[in-house]
């Protein structure tokens, strides 16, 4: 693990570095992709970025990887330094839409077509879109089984959110609705916010002292719920009938999940990042080839736990 935090750390410095270089594109005869995430230590977005440089180096396409650290004055930046390079087609993860959204613009009048991850926008050619509310639900819906057949309808959960985003907000509101429709006698005594493992596991170490009767936790992504699953274990609470619940069913997560051992239970998966990276280059070299795409394509998702986690580990689902 840390030698993939690492990587994706070295990914991250030398993406910005890639970013301030200017002048024209590498070769000319040569479709040429940018990828700038928020954040390459983030194991979806760092793994999605590795397969997708395998892909694009299979099929002779040029592609550079940037990470703007969370920061949207960093992503103008590199998108600048996009348009200049007279890059074809830029897939992009805003870290703040309504900052972004002119320099997207710029970028398509430029004639450089904008594929955009997560956010509903008019200012790229595609928004890859994910039903954020409905996808907290999924995650509830699973913490609330839980609630039902193993705690008997009744616990006390914590609530794992991350307020910086508004798309995380509403997966959170979607986390809690599902709860409060599905188990409706269980009590959700803290909302707490945390992104990755090293925010989660002291934040869960804190509200496991002050709410000790807490069973369930429920988290809007793997990289706080993998904190939380250290910090249930350490605390000695990592029972038979303790649950964690969460999204992106990353590899580590389902690590977890897998083991009847670990407190990690189900987590909720938009593909492996096998499979996004797939996905984001086909969409962006049919933009490139001028193919029809609705401007805006919804994912689907699917639960990963006990029963099929091998089946998602092994690439059967």
């Amino acid at each position: 693990m840390k030698k993939i935090l690492l990587s994706f750390l070295f990914i991250s410095m030398f993406g910005f570095v890639v970013s301030c270089s200017n002048g024209a594109k590498d070769d000319p005869n040569r479709i040429s992709m940018a990828f700038t995430v928020q954040d390459l230590t983030n194991p979806v977005w760092g793994a999605t970025a590795e397969n997708l440089k395998k892909i694009c180096a299979s099929n002779n396409v040029d592609l550079t990887v940037v990470d703007c650290a969370g920061n949207s004055a960093n992503q103008i930046t590199q998108m600048e330094n996009f348009i200049q390079k007279g890059i074809d087609v830029i897939a992009i993860h805003p870290a703040e839409i309504n900052s972004l959204e002119p320099i997207m613009q710029k970028a398509r009048d430029a004639g450089i077509k904008v594929f955009c991850w997560d956010e509903d926008t008019d200012n790229a050619d595609v928004s890859w879109l994910v039903d954020n509310f409905e996808f907290g639900k999924a995650i509830g819906g699973e913490a609330a089984k839980w609630i039902n057949d193993k705690l008997g309808g009744n616990a006390e959960v914590a609530i794992v959110e991350y307020s910086v985003y508004p798309n995380l907000i509403k997966r959170a509101d979607g986390i809690v609705a599902a709860i409060n429709e599905q188990a409706p006698n269980a009590k959700i005594v803290v909302r707490d916010s945390a992104i990755n493992a090293a925010e989660g596991m002291p934040m869960a170490e804190s509200f496991l002292q002050s709410y000790p009767n807490i069973k369930v936790v429920a988290c809007i992504g793997d990289g706080s719920a993998i904190g939380v699953n250290e910090a249930v274990k350490a605390s000695g609470k990592a029972s038979a009938d303790f649950g964690i619940f969460a999204a992106d069913a990353t590899e580590e997560a389902c690590d977890k999940i897998i083991k009847p051992e670990e407190p990690f239970r189900a987590s909720v998966s938009l593909g492996t990042p096998e499979q996004l990276a797939n996905q984001v280059y086909d969409i962006c070299m049919k933009l490139v080839n001028g193919e029809p795409l609705d401007a805006k394509i919804y994912r689907e998702f699917k639960v990963v736990n006990e029963a099929n986690v091998e089946d998602y580990m092994n690439g059967k689902i």
